[in-house]
């Protein structure tokens, strides 16, 4: 018979370290320019990442699978605001070249 209680592991860290990541390669591209389509296209696919898998820990923290942890959260705002960035520049880069051919 097992007298320990079993710990829940927290919940989280995949999504806090896309996050992470996703934050940092939107902002390389300001950093190498001449690589953005490389860092715009993996930053925004580790956004989505981050928000998908903080969607899905949430999900197992509410079933009580898993304790609940600030690095969910952390990763999902994370995850959002790279995301958030990432199409904000898109669509000024979008206005700015509308802009220089319509003179």
């Amino acid at each position: 018979m097992n007298t320990h209680a079993t710990a829940l592991r927290p919940a989280g860290t995949g999504s806090l370290v896309a996050g992470i990541a996703s934050v940092v390669l939107i902002c390389s591209i300001f950093v190498l320019p001449e690589l953005w389509p490389v860092f715009y296209v993996t930053g925004v696919v580790a956004g989505l990442w981050a928000m998908g898998a903080a969607g899905w820990a949430l999900r197992r923290v509410r079933r009580g699978e898993e304790a609940a942890s600030v690095r969910v959260r952390a990763g999902l705002a994370l995850g959002a605001l790279s995301t958030t960035a990432a199409l904000g520049l898109f669509v000024w880069a979008l206005w700015a070249l509308d802009r220089a051919y319509s003179r």
